[in-house]
């Protein structure tokens, strides 16, 4: 029995300092996209950004064609070709991320960032193209940092969980 009770102190004595010292640990993680090895996109034939892309409702999607060869546009390199046929063309209303505001925000001047479904859009503003039909809710949230005032304009999409998020009913 003291045998089984020495063993079972040694195996406690070496995972302590494994379970407590490692819990003060903060993992740090660097999310870098490689943006000089993206593809060229097509809708309906015309040329598209990366960022029109992430928010197309998926079900006027009506075929995706993948061509892997490299292509080369006005001296910037493209690392295939993805083809997007939509179903109705109508379904389709692009806008700028700053047209969309000024159209249905209120927003004053200043700085703005905006954010699609909880992730931070990095790129131009003027160039950045969303589906306006695609747009669920629009919020805006006004900050001050060091007495300079600045706009966070979250867009959520018509995803199915946005969607059912949006259905509940919350009481508080």
């Amino acid at each position: 029995m003291k045998i089984i009770h020495s063993s079972l102190i040694f195996a406690l004595c070496l995972l302590i300092p494994f379970s407590v010292f490692g819990q003060d640990e903060i993992k740090v993680k660097y999310i870098s996209k490689d943006v000089d090895k993206r593809p060229l996109y097509f809708i309906n034939g015309k040329i598209q950004t990366y960022q029109t892309i992430i928010p197309i409702d998926p079900a006027i999607i009506d075929s995706i064609r993948v061509e892997k060869e490299e292509l080369e546009i006005e001296g910037k390199k493209y690392y295939g070709q993805i083809f997007i046929n939509l179903k109705n063309e109508s379904n389709f209303r692009l806008i700028s991320l700053v047209d969309l505001a000024k159209k249905h925000t209120n927003i004053e001047s200043g700085p703005t960032v905006f954010m699609i479904d909880d992730e931070l859009i990095k790129g131009d503003y003027e160039e950045y193209l969303v589906d306006e039909k695609y747009i669920l809710q629009i919020i805006v949230d006004t900050t001050n940092i060091e007495g300079q005032s600045m706009n966070v304009v979250r867009l959520l999409t018509k995803t199915k969980e946005n969607i059912e998020k949006s259905n509940k009913i919350r009481i508080r």
